[in-house]
């Protein structure tokens, strides 16, 4: 209720508003019924990594998560064979992934902290962070979405520099340098189709010039029959 008086423009407003967001979590925790651990695990996790408070978040989440588990022990004690076994197992997989999702938000919350930072080293710890969440998670299918993302932006980080020489030397005329070194960018990577998109088209200017070439010596024959030779060839 204070938190909720302040007057706006102070330096503690963002922690204040934590504060109220955590005080809403904790009011519906302590109703003890599973939606209300399920629309406090929602508000806390909506509080990002970069708050004040998140710390205090994360230790309310986990006392979400034992309340999972001691819901989840409860419901254990009811056989398969009981008319209510189906709706039980139903609710133990949902609260199992619920907690799973507990324990690997984090992981995947630090490795977003990572790959803000951008260069490769940060990207690649990144990707080491994400693959911590096993395949039989919850969180997996975003984890390895966001790996492929992490990946790319390394590769390209990497590959870039040898694209940038190969069309200098483009630039330059040398069209066979240019091919070669764009060659260097190797199958699977991010930069692979552009690379391989310049490279036909080098190597069509490349085959233009021969063809141009072959016209014009061709028709230095002078006689009608090498003149339209030469404007076949061309």
């Amino acid at each position: 209720e204070v938190a909720r008086n302040l007057p706006p423009g102070l330096e503690y407003q963002s922690k204040a508003q934590d504060l109220r967001e955590l005080a809403l979590a904790v009011t519906r925790a302590q109703d003890g019924g599973i939606a209300d651990l399920e629309a406090a695990i929602i508000q806390v996790q909506a509080l990002p990594s970069s708050r004040p408070l998140y710390e205090k978040a994360q230790r309310l989440s986990r006392y979400c998560q034992l309340e999972f588990q001691e819901a989840i022990a409860e419901a254990e004690r009811i056989p398969l064979d009981n008319p209510r076994g189906a709706q039980a197992q139903d609710k133990i997989d949902r609260w199992v992934a619920e907690i799973q999702i507990i324990e690997d938000q984090p992981l995947l919350d630090r490795a977003e902290q990572f790959a803000r930072q951008g260069d490769v080293f940060s990207l690649q710890s990144a990707i080491l962070e994400a693959q911590r969440i096993g395949s039989d998670r919850p969180l997996y299918d975003e984890a390895q979405e966001r790996i492929v993302t992490w990946s790319n932006r390394v590769q390209r980080i990497q590959d870039q520099p040898i694209l940038d020489e190969a069309n200098q030397y483009a630039r330059m005329g040398n069209l066979p340098r240019a091919i070669a070194v764009a060659d260097q960018i190797q199958a699977e990577r991010a930069l692979y189709d552009e690379a391989q998109d310049n490279v036909r088209r080098w190597q069509s200017q490349i085959n233009g010039q021969q063809h141009i070439q072959q016209a014009v010596d061709t028709a230095r024959g002078g006689t009608p029959s090498a003149l339209a030779s030469a404007i076949e060839v061309a």
